[in-house]
């Protein structure tokens, strides 16, 4: 996933994001609000390959990316295999890596 920009504007993100959609390239927007006191949204393009004809979009709406992807089946590609690689994950495991991760922090602090 690569950065493409930051919107200032709700409405102009949203126009943006069905933009990018409608031409077949899948994007991420997250809510980056800091110490400003205004929303700032950062767009990312999920398919690095793709980020090139995301910036070209940006300057001209009109442009045809290269290799445009039906989007509804990204996404639904991407949960089923979020969904999948939970299979291999028990409950016992996860405990195991916390508890590997507080000892190795336990001992850094021990040594210093």
């Amino acid at each position: 996933m690569k950065f493409l920009t930051y919107f200032f504007d709700r409405s102009d993100l949203e126009r943006h994001e069905r933009l990018f959609r409608e031409k077949g390239i899948p994007t991420h927007a997250e809510s980056t609000r800091g110490m400003a006191m205004y929303n700032k949204w950062a767009l990312h393009v999920w398919i690095d390959t793709q980020h090139a004809d995301a910036v070209r979009l940006l300057e001209d709406p009109t442009h045809v990316p290269e290799n445009p992807v039906d989007v509804d089946a990204f996404f639904e590609a991407s949960r089923e295999t979020e969904v999948n690689l939970w299979q291999f994950v028990s409950p016992g495991a996860l405990v195991a890596i916390a508890a590997a991760a507080l000892a190795v922090i336990v001992a850094i602090v021990n040594k210093g």
